[in-house]
């Protein structure tokens, strides 16, 4: 457990690789690959955590309103699928605060893109339509 600065020490650790992990409340873990020495007491090295915000939209049908299931949506230039929108067309996923251009994507469908602005620790509401 870290003190009131965030510091930490452990002790009988076994020698070798080792992966140091933080996962505090209302920031995005924070990794660290280290080697253990031969005495096995560690002091871990400064990991800094990232805040993070949480997403949550709705993505509709542009010609009817209606909540589109199955979209995709991630974050431009990432590569990655962060949500699939619900059967009413929901979304919501946690990601870095910081500014992006979000991505709703379906087969059949035209892909939207749109800026964001995820604020750390409060839910950011993003809605976008998609066209056939």
């Amino acid at each position: 457990m870290p003190d009131n600065k965030g510091a930490y020490s452990t002790s009988n650790v076994p020698a070798g690789a080792a992966t140091v992990k933080t996962t505090p409340p209302e920031f995005e873990q924070a990794l660290a690959n280290i080697t253990v020495p031969s005495s096995g007491k560690l002091t871990a090295p400064d990991l800094r955590p990232i805040p993070y915000g949480t997403l949550t939209g709705s993505v509709v049908n542009a010609t009817g309103g209606a909540g589109v299931q199955g979209v995709d949506i991630g974050i431009s230039g990432i590569g990655a699928t962060f949500a699939t929108t619900t059967s009413t067309g929901a979304y919501t996923f946690k990601y870095a605060a910081g500014s992006y251009a979000i991505t709703a994507t379906k087969s059949g469908w035209i892909t939207a893109s749109s800026p964001v602005t995820i604020v750390a620790a409060r839910a950011t509401t993003s809605y976008r339509s998609l066209a056939i």
